[in-house]
């Protein structure tokens, strides 16, 4: 699965990472633990896989003197599958949003597609936010540091969690 390169503690959770009991510097993937693990930068504190985890290690940006990373916009985006109105998959992904009180009227457009601004969540709590990206994550995989939904069995550089 193709997930952010820097992720914020709070972040963890969303793209479903559990910090490892053994050691509290690791982040395993909870679906895909063997692919996936995420390292604490000594410096900054935010999460990547640049140096696996070496003690006394930063991340790129750290190692580099670049400012760390900041969580922007992009994070708050869910672009669309394709561009039929029909599609299945983008209307159980609206239903999805409505249950959250997104109104739908207007889609915005950037260089990577349509998409809906998900800058709405910000005003839930940090719980509520978890559990909207957990859920999330069942129809969507990361695209560019946002969301992006995939029809279901199409081969992409991404992939959907597997089912239970």
């Amino acid at each position: 699965m193709s997930y952010p390169a820097y992720i914020h503690t709070n972040e963890l959770n969303r793209y479903g990472f559990a910090i490892n009991p053994d050691n509290p510097r690791e982040a395993n993937h909870t679906i895909y633990p063997t692919l996936s693990a995420r390292y604490q930068c000594d410096k900054c504190g935010v999460w990547s896989s640049a140096f696996g985890g070496l003690p006394g290690m930063f991340c790129v940006r750290c190692f580099t003197d670049k400012p760390p990373h900041k969580v922007t916009l992009q994070t708050y985006k869910l672009y669309l599958c394709c561009t039929d109105h029909d599609c299945e998959h983008q209307q159980v992904a609206f239903r999805f949003l409505s249950d959250y009180g997104f109104e739908l009227t207007f889609l915005g457009h950037d260089g990577y597609g349509g998409y809906v601004d998900l800058a709405p969540i910000k005003q839930l709590v940090e719980e509520e936010q978890e559990h909207f990206f957990l859920q999330l994550n069942n129809f969507t995989v990361s695209k560019y540091r946002a969301r992006k939904m995939e029809h279901p069995g199409r081969q992409a550089r991404s992939k959907l969690p597997k089912s239970s």
